[in-house]
This record gives C-alpha cells, sequence and structure tokens, in this order.
C-alpha cells in the first residue's frame, strides 16, 4: 500500500491509477466543467459548420452580383441600342415629314397653277361667252323692246366707255344714287344704249350665265333701276343664258326681267 505524505505522492498515484484519477476528477469539477471538452468539440464542429455555409453564401452571393452586373450591363446596352433606333426612328420621321412638306408645297404650287390656267381659260371662256351674249342681246332689242340698239357701253370688249363713268359720277355727286350702286352698276355684264321708234334714249342692262339663277336675275333688276335712276329713262332688266329652271322663269316675270336665251356651244 502506498504511503501519501506530499502533493506529489497524490499525482503519482493518478497517474497509476486512471480510476483514482477519474475519481478525483468528479470531486474537484463540476458535471458543466467535466463535460465542457465536449461542448468546446460540439462548438467546434457548429463553428465550422457555419463557415462553410457563409463560404457557400458569400459565394452564392458573389455570383448573383456576377450575374447581376452583367444583367446591368445588357440591360444598359440595351438601352443605349433602344435610343440610338428611337433617334434614327426619330430621324427618319423628320426626313418623312420634311418630305411631305415639299410634297405638301409641291402639291400647293401645282394646285395654285392649276388653278390660274383655270382662272385663265375661264376668263377666256367667259370673255368669249359675254360678247356671244352681247350679240344676241343687239339682235334681239328691236324685237323685244322695239328698240334700235346704237352702242355697247360695257362688256367684256367695252369696259371703259367713259360715259357710264362719267354719268355715275354726275349722279353720285348729285345724290342721286349711292356710292355703292355706282360700283355696283360698274359691274354688270352689259350695257346698251339704242332708241326707242320716238328716238328717245333708252338703256339695257343684262347679266349673263350659262344657267340663270335667281342671283342673277335680282342683280339684273337691282343695276336696271340704278341705271334708271341715273339717267331718268326706261331701262330694260335682261338675263342673257343657255337655260334657266321654271321657277327661275317665274321669278324674272315677276321682277320684269326678260330672259334671252343663248344656244349652246
Amino acid at each position: 500500500m502506498t504511503t501519501i505524505n506530499t502533493f506529489e505522492d497524490i499525482l503519482e498515484a493518478m497517474e497509476r491509477n486512471p480510476a483514482l484519477r477519474d475519481a478525483m476528477r468528479r470531486h474537484l469539477l463540476t458535471e458543466e466543467l467535466l463535460q465542457l471538452p465536449s461542448r468546446v468539440s460540439r462548438l467546434e464542429e457548429l463553428v465550422a459548420e457555419l463557415a462553410s455555409k457563409l463560404a457557400e453564401l458569400t459565394e452564392t452571393l458573389a455570383r448573383f452580383v456576377e450575374q447581376t452586373n452583367l444583367a446591368l450591363a445588357q440591360l444598359n446596352a440595351d438601352v443605349t441600342e433602344l435610343k440610338m433606333s428611337v433617334a434614327r426612328l426619330t430621324e427618319g420621321q423628320d426626313r418623312l415629314t420634311e418630305g411631305h412638306n415639299r410634297l405638301t408645297e409641291g402639291q400647293d404650287r401645282l394646285t395654285a397653277g392649276q388653278n390660274r390656267m383655270s382662272g385663265q381659260l375661264n376668263n377666256l371662256i367667259g370673255s368669249d361667252y359675254e360678247r356671244r351674249a352681247a350679240r344676241v342681246v343687239l339682235r334681239r332689242l328691236k324685237r323685244h323692246f322695239n328698240i334700235d340698239p346704237s352702242e355697247i357701253l360695257r362688256s367684256s370688249t367695252a369696259l371703259g366707255n367713259p360715259d357710264v363713268t362719267n354719268l355715275l359720277n354726275r349722279v353720285v355727286d348729285a345724290g342721286i344714287v349711292s356710292e355703292d350702286e355706282a360700283e355696283d352698276l360698274e359691274l354688270a355684264d352689259i350695257i346698251v344704249r339704242g332708241q326707242d321708234p320716238g328716238g328717245v334714249t333708252v338703256h339695257v342692262v343684262a347679266e349673263v350665265s350659262i344657267t340663270i339663277h335667281e342671283e342673277d336675275i335680282e342683280r339684273a333688276s337691282r343695276r336696271a333701276a340704278v341705271l334708271e335712276s341715273a339717267t331718268g329713262g326706261t331701262t330694260h332688266a335682261v338675263v342673257v343664258g343657255e337655260s334657266a329652271s321654271p321657277a327661275s322663269l317665274e321669278i324674272a316675270a315677276q321682277e320684269k326681267v326678260t330672259f334671252f336665251q343663248i344656244m349652246g356651244r
């Protein structure tokens, strides 16, 4: 049996007897301290596991950042391409608009030219038609009104006859007709002066239109009345054309306006 006198003897005894060492450990340490090594070992395992998962998370995050950067770069490239496409489209639209404007300007110039040509042609046709109408009036005055025509005072070929102008100036100054009435009479298509069987001067105011309408009849009646006031003598109102509706002829009869029919061209 070993005698134990010193602390070293105790240590030597525990070295030789593991059961004694374990009993001494249980006697001196609490249960928690005894379990500490196993807990530290478990903690180390948990830390290692956490570190592994953190590494995986870091790798996943890195891949996500990389993919996000790639996606943003692609998005920026797509936006840049879209902007360029929009710019090209806008430029194309501008060119198209400019071309359309040039085409519209060309069409406007063409239309204006056509209108001028049409107006010139209408003037030529109208002047020729009025000359024919004036000849009709001269031929028919004797038959319809027993008037011997002596002079055409106004038509497409006699616009500047001073007799009409001087007459209107005198009657306007005298207050017999108004300035507006005088200007309106100067727009008459045909004015003819003649004599009745007694040698008295008689005038005829004629309005010319291919188809006679109510406004033609009204103008002839109105202008003949102005000329009658200006001369103080008889003035007949006449309309000359190729046709007139029954309603227009009825209005002409009511207004005492004579219709001279001219043959179609």
